[in-house]
């Protein structure tokens, strides 16, 4: 019996250096080196949706089935839905699409995977008429494409330029920062990308509209 109960503890601390490794590796996993980026133009933003992964409305929303929260995991979505938000409200200024609809609607159209993660073939069933960027590398000449569209990237960066990896939303620049809404900060104003150490490890975009490049 003794024994049994040996193995028994052995097993459950296995698991758990498993699943503490799991968590280790979805929050720092290096998709690729990084690259430091700078606008090559200015470019402004009339009106910014800062909006908070964190907020009580939608903080403990899982996404899809997996075990992972909006608080915990849910940067990207929150930006996406501030980006399409932000687009959108140039023709209809009443649109809404806070996060927390937006996870629902990727909940329910199983555009999420069982970790979590944005299938990113999957965003046009849960919203039509949007396209899908999804870049394969990382350059200055990309966002600044974007937002000369009014369109809004979210960008790939590590907190604080060397911790967790975090998604934010490039809203404008001027001719030498980007500035970002982030939807872990408190602030309703836009953060500079140098909170990041402007290094950017992956960029992504979806929009209502496509770009004219």
């Amino acid at each position: 019996m003794k024994h049994k109960k040996t193995v028994f503890i052995m097993i459950a601390v296995v698991l758990l250096i498993a699943a503490a490794a799991a968590i280790l590796y979805r929050k720092y996993r290096p998709d690729n080196e990084g690259r430091v980026v700078q606008p090559q133009a200015a470019f402004s933003c009339a009106s910014i949706s800062f909006y908070r992964q964190r907020d009580a409305a939608w903080a403990d929303d899982h996404l899809g089935e997996s075990r992972f929260t909006m608080a915990s995991s849910g940067c990207l979505t929150t930006a996406l839905a501030a980006g399409l938000e932000m687009e959108k409200q140039k023709e209809d200024p009443a649109y809404e699409l806070t996060p927390g609809e937006l996870n629902r609607l990727f909940s329910d159209k199983g555009v999420y995977n069982s970790s979590g993660d944005i299938v990113w073939g999957t965003i046009s069933n849960a919203l039509d008429g949007v396209q899908v960027y999804v870049g394969k590398g990382v350059d200055s000449t990309i966002i600044d494409d974007f937002l000369r569209e009014g369109n809004y990237p979210a960008v790939r960066v590590r907190v604080g330029g060397n911790g967790a990896m975090h998604w934010v939303l490039i809203v404008s620049s001027d001719e030498t920062m980007y500035y970002c809404m982030d939807p872990l900060s408190q602030q309703t104003t836009a953060v500079p990308l140098s909170s990041f150490d402007s290094k950017v490890y992956s960029i992504r975009c979806v929009y209502w509209k496509a770009p004219s490049y």
